[in-house]
């Protein structure tokens, strides 16, 4: 998987088919998108694909596993602006989610959330179009 340097990928690690689709249709076909599960992080693929913006959705992982996998994904991705999506929100998990790196927060059980993400992401990738790697 060789790419260019100034190629604009989102990747997304979810089990949620609606988050892929929200952030796709954000997307307006103007940045790769690349889905994953849950799981332990794909080194390669972060490395290769040097993601601008990689969207974390933790509904589908063990709460043990949620802060070593962003703690992960900083480490051979620290560029990358990460937007975590945290299925089960407490303050004290936001204000660690966020000491841990991350640029944007949100509760996925806030039904608000997804045209705000719709609306977010469409500036994002405007921004991130805009500035080259």
């Amino acid at each position: 998987m060789h790419r260019d340097p100034a190629s604009q990928v989102v990747l997304i690690i979810s089990g949620n088919d609606s988050v892929a689709r929200t952030i796709g249709k954000a997307a307006k076909g103007k940045v790769e998108i690349v889905v994953r599960e849950w799981g332990a992080p794909d080194r390669e693929l972060l490395r290769q694909a040097r993601p601008k913006l990689i969207v974390i959705d933790d509904a589908n992982s063990e709460k043990s596993d949620r802060l070593w996998m962003l703690t992960q994904i900083k480490r051979f991705a620290p560029d990358s602006a990460i937007f975590y999506l945290a299925a089960e929100h407490t303050p004290q998990f936001e204000r660690r989610v966020r000491a841990a790196g991350v640029a944007y927060y949100g509760s996925a059980d806030d039904r608000r959330l997804y045209p705000f993400v719709e609306k977010l992401f469409g500036q994002l990738i405007e921004t991130t179009m805009s500035q080259r790697l």
